[in-house]
């Protein structure tokens, strides 16, 4: 799986503390796949205490490019209603 960043979210990403490493673990294993209101896909992962949230658009098959990323409380998760099956 390809992933791109964008410039928005290399920056949030360094602002919030949350590493590549940590995305691309909440990628390939999601806990949650959803949508945000404008209906952009969405993943959520429990990493330790909290959780992350990766808003991404998926341009082809094993392409993925990452809008925004931001840390929530792992408890936000189960608020999220998954309406996108399978993986991505």
């Amino acid at each position: 799986m390809t992933i791109i960043f964008t410039n928005h979210a290399k920056i949030r990403q360094k602002q919030r503390g949350i590493s590549s490493q940590q995305i691309n673990q909440a990628l390939k294993n999601p806990d949650i796949i959803s949508e945000d209101k404008a209906g952009m896909p969405l993943i959520g992962k429990r990493i330790n205490r909290h959780a992350i949230i990766v808003i991404f658009n998926k341009i082809k098959k094993g392409h993925i490019i990452v809008i925004t990323v931001y840390k929530v409380n792992s408890s936000r998760l189960t608020k999220l209603k998954p309406v996108i099956e399978g993986r991505l």
